[in-house]
């Protein structure tokens, strides 16, 4: 993939972060061994003396030292003789130099988790030490990972016996966090880290989920994706004990948080340092906020800000989110409910209240709001809560933005120890009727911080998709006929057999929403019964006892639950085998085609002065409410029709409208669709459910070739991660600009000052 100059600046400061932390004297002069993303960039910031050289002018001593520092990143990985090129910069060093080393661990939780090697780009060649590649002398050598074990002996053989190692995670061009050998992490991870893999597709299992039982087995290093080495000759390290880098942040956001230890390695105090000279007077922020908080009767770390380094004691107590994690395992609802209604308090309390709560999913109004009042920035201190890194602050805020936070962060953890479900905790707090908007200011502030919508290319290409995840688990978990039987061809050979849905949740209705027009439904089945005798898009739900008086051969179940194994269970208790699971992010290429083969349904006319030619695209398609059709709305359908043979279109439902929208149409969906179907340009017009409306859902649907919409999304960071899916898929996405003299939102309000 080439990036653009902005992306590539964005891949090297991330990668920066595995030595931006590390004190450099100004004249040092130092060796930058081979590929290191940036490296030299840095290092020439701090007004040292670079030479870059590769390996091969190291090991035939071309390059002339000595040197205060040689710093290589995995380097040594590339060569057959990694031995020899370490005992070369051995040699390059001055009698009080260091070796900055960064190496890939072959034992890496993500090989665990199905990543491919970033050398042989296949899985589990490094986990097998690469039996399958490297097998006689002959073979051509790509590169290779080490163990811990391994790369600590190269480094004693090579003459460097004083070592100190941190395990990097997420990786060495990604190093968001780095604990020192034998330093552990005080707070769970599963919500601080976000990982990054050099195949996300081979991706089936998550890793966050595993670092806390390898922390207690005493295996968290042995499986930490990537080592950073300092190996000083003159045996002094650095007393750094843990680095978190947010260099994935715009420059006057990105810091480094630094804990240092004292003379016997205990953890003693925390520094911040600005990545970046714009983000200098972001240290004096976070203290002024701290201050506000105190003054406001909320606890706050004690902290100052000398010089351009921000400075706060160590605090050995759990995150906020650890404690609330530990009351959750207990089972004891009324102590986890306390202790959130005492962080919601915490939140009201911060700031002056703007405007009060008006009971109808409108709450109080914060004069400063403090974005970073959550769980995982607040230790838990004899049952109290003392925030830590309230770097954001927004004005005017609504206190629940934070509060929602709290809900999401927390919820899920008491729903899955049957607690409560997070629905209950959403009315607890009054948040139902407000979610989504409340969620969507901290989105896209979150999303304009990290850079997310300008470097979507960059960071599609390494995180990955949780849907493809737990495919990639299945496919695991299941011989591959059976798979493919399960959860691929689940419409296979349906034109035979009744259909039963088996569940009346929202998997249901996507499935009913999305394939019912094409596969008619017999049954509907659920084994609740408050929702027996009710309905789903028209039929009614039945107990699952009807099946047995049904002829086993005569149906198919198809279930739409996502925890599908109980009833899997189920049926075949029931003598049923012939089931099938659906899951509403996957592509079914099975299923019925909407559009047939062969193009359009007719040759579209050809306007006066217009020559014939072919079309970029064959399939096209276009969404929107389409309500008091315009012009506007007819030059997008004409210059999409321009560039497709068949031409699609998605007209948003009523209840799509009024849940997305806030409004009302004027036209029924009934007669919006029958106007769009009435253009020229138009070969096919769907309504659009109101659960199945989303770009991906579309894909799945029709496949188009592209999907033509609106010039206002295309800085959007939810349209352009959905474009990456699309252009995944071998489709596009086209931006068209809107007409701006027109527009039903217009036209709506001269009609109610009736002046139209």
């Amino acid at each position: 993939m080439k990036l653009s100059k902005d992306e590539q600046i964005f891949v090297d400061h991330m990668a920066q972060g595995l030595i931006a932390w590390e004190k450099f004297s100004t004249g040092e002069r130092a060796l930058v061994v081979g590929a290191a993303a940036g490296m030299a960039e840095m290092l020439q910031s701090r007004d040292v003396s670079v030479v870059e050289a590769s390996s091969d002018e190291v090991l035939k001593e071309a390059v002339a030292g000595p040197f205060d520092a040689v710093l290589m990143v995995a380097e040594p990985e590339r060569v057959r003789d990694p031995e020899a090129l370490l005992l070369a910069c051995r040699k390059l060093l001055a009698p009080h130099g260091r070796l900055l080393l960064g190496m890939n661990n072959r034992l890496g939780l993500r090989y665990f988790c199905g990543d491919a090697d970033i050398y042989t780009n296949r899985s589990f060649d490094g986990l097998d030490d690469y039996k399958q590649v490297y097998k006689t002398p002959a073979d051509g050598f790509y590169g290779r990972t080490y163990s811990r074990a391994e790369i600590r002996r190269m480094l004693t053989d090579a003459g460097f016996s004083t070592q100190k190692f941190y395990s990097v995670l997420t990786d060495l061009e990604h190093p968001m966090m780095m604990y020192a050998e034998g330093f552990l992490p005080n707070e769970s991870l599963t919500d601080r880290l976000f990982p990054t893999y050099h195949r996300p597709e081979h991706v089936f299992l998550a890793e966050e989920r595993f670092y806390q039982p390898l922390i207690e087995e005493g295996m968290f290093h042995a499986t930490a994706n990537a080592y950073f080495i300092e190996c000083p000759l003159d045996g002094k390290f650095s007393d750094v004990l843990h680095v978190t880098s947010s260099l994935d942040r715009r420059p006057e956001d990105a810091l480094l948080t630094v804990i240092h230890g004292d003379s016997d390695g205990r953890a003693e105090r925390v520094e911040k340092r600005a990545a970046y000279p714009e983000g200098k007077t972001r240290l004096q922020e976070i203290a002024t906020h701290h201050q506000d908080l105190r003054a406001h009767g909320v606890k706050a770390i004690e902290d100052r800000v000398s010089g351009d380094v921000y400075e706060m004691p160590f605090v050995d107590a759990p995150t906020a989110q650890v404690w609330l994690e530990e009351i959750a395992k207990t089972g004891d609802r009324a102590a986890a409910l306390a202790a959130l209604d005492h962080f919601r308090d915490c939140i009201l309390a911060s700031s002056d209240h703007v405007s009060e709560g008006d009971g109808h999913g409108h709450g109080v109004v914060l004069a400063h709001g403090y974005l970073d009042l959550v769980p995982i920035n607040a230790f838990a201190v004899d049952g109290d809560f003392v925030f830590f890194d309230q770097e954001f602050m927004m004005e005017n805020c609504p206190a629940d933005v934070m509060v929602i936070r709290m809900v999401d962060f927390f919820g899920s953890i008491l729903q899955e120890h049957h607690i409560l479900k997070q629905e209950e905790l959403l009315e607890r707090y009054q948040l139902e009727e407000q979610a989504d908007k409340l969620r969507k200011v901290w989105n896209d502030f979150w999303t304009k911080m990290r850079q997310v919508a300008e470097m979507v290319p960059v960071r599609s290409a390494h995180e990955r998709d949780m849907a493809l995840v737990e495919m990639n688990r299945l496919r695991c978990a299941y011989p591959e006929q059976r798979y493919q039987s399960l959860f691929v061809d689940i419409f296979a050979g349906l034109e035979e057999k009744e259909l039963v849905v088996f569940g009346s949740g929202l998997y249901a209705k996507r499935f009913m929403n999305g394939y019912a027009g094409r596969y008619p439904v017999a049954h509907i089945v659920d084994n609740n019964p408050k929702r027996q005798g009710g309905e789903l898009c028209g039929t009614v739900v039945e107990s699952p006892e009807i099946l047995r008086g049904l002829p086993k051969d005569s149906f198919r179940v198809i279930i739409c639950v996502k925890g599908y194994l109980g009833i899997v269970h189920q049926l075949e208790a029931m003598g049923i085998l012939d089931y099938a699971c659906f899951d509403p992010a996957r592509d079914y290429p099975s299923a019925k085609a909407i559009v047939q083969a062969g193009g359009a349904k007719e040759t579209p006319k050809v306007e006066k002065g217009e020559e014939a030619s072919a079309k970029k695209y064959h399939i096209g398609y276009v969404a929107g409410v389409f309500d008091l059709f315009h012009q506007g709305h007819l030059n997008l359908l004409r210059r999409a029709k321009a560039q497709c043979d068949y031409l699609i279109v998605g007209v948003v439902s009523d209840e799509g409208v009024t849940k997305y929208k806030k409004v009302e149409p004027f036209i029924p969906e009934e007669e919006r669709v029958e106007i769009v179907r009435a253009c020229r340009y138009v070969d096919q017009a769907e309504i659009l459910p109101v659960d199945f409306a989303g770009i991906r859902d579309a894909w799945h649907l029709f496949h188009f070739d592209v999907m033509f919409t609106g010039s206002d999304y295309q800085e959007n960071a939810g349209w352009l991660t959905d474009k990456e899916f699309l252009k995944r898929n071998g489709a596009d996405l086209a931006f068209f600009p809107y007409t701006q003299s027109t527009s039903s939102t217009r036209i709506k309000s001269l009609i109610k000052k009736k002046l139209l």
